[in-house]
């Protein structure tokens, strides 16, 4: 035992001396200290005793026996649970710094209530002395303070047995700080998080998560008074989610800092201005429909609460003009109902939204009278829709689209057969219609097919069928049409269908050459229709077809950089007047693109319906009216052409084709030619030639041929000799030999006399061309026609009173495709000459080429061995002969090329009429 604790223990022995101490003013006294570890009422909380021992307190230099804490001064705490082993710590603290040094939790004997456990005491065993400037301490737990706030005062008793010292001093008991609030405040879209505290809060930390991180201080928060704050927009006015956890809420009184955050935690979402859904109550309608009373409506969240919100339908720009009595509405009961404005193909309704709600939904939904036009068919037309919020946020969102279904269209057709005989009857022919894009929507169609007027009341309908759907009926009207309702079923949309319609049909002998047109009407059951003349065509007898016959333009020349009128002739032949329209198409060089324009355009023996020009091609209507057959016609057109100075001097075509309204087209490529500044002229190859033949029956020949750079208007070509004459251009063929040459081809029959045997020369005395050009030169060339010399002797061993030598004929096909045979035979006597000539005829005109001429001796046979071309139709050559000993024969071997243009052909073959003697020669058509 140290000395002090012997000391400490004799001084109890001696004597005991009581000390009271008055709290101050602080609530706490000088002497001593009472302290609730959490000052707040009604919690659990360690209580901590503090008394001083002075030098002149009687306790002083004593031991420590006892300690006791009287509550009753105040609402006390609940004591009743304290025991020896909730003593937290005891002792003394002999520098006063707070910290025991000597410590008496093993000097502890006891823990006793008293005062109806308002009065707890401590009670030690006496081992720990107790000395001046001694602070005892003593601190313990498992008690609950009392449920009154305010200064409570204990009076603190040390050794209470005997000598006493004490003191009253005090404690402050505070209400719980508490969070009433914790919540996001929207407006619109607009959060304001709002903290309600129960005090006035000294440290604030909120941190906010989601579309938008920051952490808040007290300094972003409003003090409305008390503990009230709000911190104004934290989302910014953006939508989006946000989340705010609260991390400080403080209050510091009299040293103590109550902090009621406890992770509680705050969530908003903010929902941005959108159109969710929408639908229009039509989605399919056909072209041209008006539909009425459509409806269109938008589904449309979180608008804000104000005034002046839009709500704009916009159809297609097809559509514009095509809206009408239109209104629009909605259904939010504290809505003004909008106010309805049409401009071209949108829809606008504007309201306003007091005193509803922060962020509405709502439905607005347009009525409208709309058509859908003509033009839109097969076209999906999208319906969108834009909300325009009073804040300034919009959306825009595609509510539906419009499918506007194709018209029905009459594609096309046939017939078979197309190609019958007059003054007969058909049985079974077939007209098929394509019928394209009728509605599947379970009505029928009407497809009509109109007979042409030749054939009314000599068609009888049979049977009709369809590949697609049914045939719901047919009827046939006045004996001009066949009505069909023809129904392809429902489902929505469109199906093409091809009608077959089969008949009896008699064409009477006055529809002989001509070609006929059925025509085909088809009705939807929507209203729309669609017609299509000549849908079907036959052709009775024999057509001819139509063709470009002459051209020609005045002026023909000019000169570069020129603009000049110029008029423009076509003849056209054979074409049909069946009161349909035919074209005419002119197709001008490529520089007068963009640099001429048809002023006019008229036509003799036929109409002009119309005439367009693109680029450098115009297109003339033209209906050569009907009645049936054909018909010649002019067109003639004038134009204002600038030849520009870029262009090279030289020859420009320009060219023509028709389609006939028979299905049958010609073209003349070109159909004229215009001289643009200096051009090329001049005569080549001029030839003259003759036959070889004596005279022997048949008429001796001079061939002139000659070839022009540029086209002739007139030629004279003069032929002198034993025989003279004169060709002139109409005596000459002409063919175009490419690049803008030609070819002027002639033949001068001189006889078959002594007299026309010599010399003969041919020369060119005059050639203009089209341009007026003064062409020739003087060109000439000189031939020979032979005359044998009779000696008086039978050379070939016969005389005329010998039998002719014959051989039988036979005859073939010729027809200008395949290589054939065929044989003819002649009759001559030894010592006559054969001539073998094949006869292009074309278009009537008879092009002859006189060769392979033979003198017959006795038992001979002469063989012709033909290759025979026809070129354009316009001339001919034959091969050279072989002979062998046969008796006479001509036999044709092969034949090619020959062109369609060519009608029919003869291959002549005889002998001179003084070898026949009354035997005539033989001809055989090919």
């Amino acid at each position: 035992m140290t000395p002090r604790r012997i000391l400490a223990v004799i001084a109890v022995g001696v004597f005991a001396v009581g000390l009271t101490l008055v709290g101050g003013a602080d609530g706490q006294s000088s002497k001593g200290n009472i302290t609730a570890e959490d000052p707040i009422v009604d919690v659990a909380a360690n209580h901590t005793a503090e008394i001083t021992i002075e030098s002149d307190d009687g306790v002083s230099g004593s031991s420590l026996t006892g300690l006791r804490l009287d509550y009753s001064a105040s609402t006390a705490p609940d004591l009743g649970n304290v025991t020896v082993d909730d003593v937290v710590r005891a002792g003394i603290d002999t520098d006063q710094d707070g910290t025991i040094e000597e410590d008496a939790i093993s000097d502890l004997d006891d823990v006793t209530l008293s005062n109806g456990g308002e009065t707890i005491s401590f009670d030690f065993g006496g081992s720990v002395s107790i000395s001046a400037d001694d602070r005892i301490i003593l601190e313990y737990s498992n008690l609950t303070n009392p449920d009154t706030t305010g200064p409570h005062d204990v009076e603190i008793v040390v050794n209470p047995s005997s000598s006493a010292t004490s003191a009253v001093p005090r404690y402050e008991l505070l209400e719980p700080l508490e969070i009433e609030r914790f919540a996001f405040e929207t407006d619109d879209r607009e959060a304001d998080l709002v903290l309600n505290a129960s005090e006035k809060l000294d440290d604030i930390e909120v941190a906010v998560d989601g579309d938008r991180s920051t952490t808040l201080d007290e300094g972003d928060f409003i003090h409305h008074g008390n503990g009230n704050y709000t911190a104004e927009n934290v989302s910014e006015g953006d939508p989006g989610d946000y989340d705010a956890t609260l991390r400080t809420a403080s209050n510091t009184t009299d040293g103590f800092t109550r902090d009621a955050a406890d992770g509680q935690t705050a969530n908003v979402t903010i929902g941005a201005l959108s159109i969710v859904d929408g639908e229009s109550s039509v989605t399919e309608v056909a072209a041209g429909e008006t539909v009425t009373d459509q409806t269109v409506t938008a589904e449309i969240e979180n608008l804000s609460n104000g005034n002046g919100h839009a709500v704009t339908f916009a159809f297609p720009n097809d559509l514009d003009g095509e809206i009408t009595d239109a209104t629009v509405t909605t259904d939010a009961g504290a809505a003004s109902q909008p106010t309805t404005t049409v401009d071209g193909n949108e829809v606008t309704g504007t309201f306003d939204l007091d005193d509803w709600s922060d962020l509405n939904d709502l439905n607005v939904t347009l009525d409208a009278d709309v058509t859908y036009p003509t033009g839109a068919e097969g076209d999906d037309l999208d319906v969108d829709a834009t909300v325009d919020d009073a804040d300034g946020s919009t959306d825009t969102k595609r509510l539906s689209t419009v499918s506007v279904l194709p018209i029905v269209d009459v594609a096309g057709g046939s017939m078979s057969p197309d190609e019958v005989d007059a003054g007969g009857t058909v049985t079974d022919q077939t007209i098929e219609i394509d019928v394209d894009e009728l509605n599947r929507d379970g009505a029928p169609a009407n497809v009509s097919l109109a007979f042409p007027d030749a054939l009314a009341n000599e068609v009888t309908v049979t049977d009709v069928a369809t590949d697609t759907g049914t045939v719901e009926g047919n009827r046939t009207v006045n004996g001009e049409r066949v009505d069909v309702d023809l129904n392809v079923g429902g489902g929505g949309g469109t199906a093409d269908a091809n009608l077959t319609v089969t008949a009896d049909v008699t064409y009477p002998t006055g529809t002989d050459g001509n070609r006929l047109h059925f025509d085909a009407t088809a009705e939807d059951s929507d209203g729309n229709s669609d017609s299509e003349s000549r849908v079907a065509n036959v052709s009775v007898g024999e057509l001819d077809p139509v063709a470009i016959t002459d051209g020609s333009i005045d002026p023909n020349g000019v000169d570069p950089g020129e603009t000049v009128t110029q008029n423009l002739t076509v003849e056209i032949g054979n074409l049909t007047r069946d009161g349909e329209d035919a074209e005419l198409e002119v197709v001008f060089p490529d520089p007068l693109d963009g640099n001429y324009t048809v002023t006019d355009a008229t036509a003799a023996d036929a109409t002009v319906e119309g005439n367009s020009t693109s680029g450098s091609t115009t297109t003339v209507t033209l209906d050569a009216g009907s009645g049936g057959g054909t018909t010649d016609a002019t067109v003639e057109l004038t134009v204002e052409a600038t030849y520009h100075s870029a262009l090279e001097d030289g020859e420009y075509g320009i060219d023509a084709s028709i389609d006939d309204t028979d299905g049958t087209s010609d073209t003349s490529d070109p159909l004229v030619r215009v001289a643009v500044g200096a051009i090329d002229t001049g005569i080549d190859a001029f030839s003259l030639s003759a036959d070889d033949g004596d005279d022997d029956g048949t008429d001796d020949e001079l061939s002139v041929e000659f070839e022009s750079l540029t086209e002739l208007s007139a030629a004279s070509v003069a032929v002198t000799g034993p025989i003279e004459g004169t060709l002139d251009r109409g005596d000459l063929v002409e063919t175009e030999i490419g690049d803008g040459d030609y070819r002027y081809s002639g033949t001068l029959v001189v006889g078959d006399g002594d007299d026309a045997g010599g010399d003969y020369e041919a020369t060119l005395e005059s050639a203009s061309d089209v341009y007026d050009n003064d062409v020739s030169d003087g060109e000439s060339d000189t031939a020979t026609i032979e005359r044998a010399v009779d000696d008086g002797d039978d050379d070939s061993g016969g005389s005329e009173s010998d039998p002719p030598v014959c051989s039988p004929s036979a005859e073939s096909d010729l027809d200008g495709t395949n290589p054939v045979e065929h044989e003819t035979a002649v009759c001559a006597r030894p010592g006559s000459t054969v001539t073998a000539e094949y006869v292009v005829t074309d278009h009537e005109e008879a092009i002859g080429v006189s060769v392979l001429e033979y003198e017959i001796v006795a038992d001979t046979r002469v063989d012709f061995d033909l290759s025979v071309t026809v070129r354009n139709g316009s001339d001919a050559g034959i091969d050279a002969p072989r002979s062998v000993a046969r008796p006479v024969v001509i036999d044709v071997e092969r034949v090619s090329g020959m062109p369609d243009s060519v009608r029919e052909g003869t291959l002549v073959v005889g002998v001179n009429a003084s070898a026949f003697g009354d035997a005539p020669p033989t001809a055989i058509d090919v």
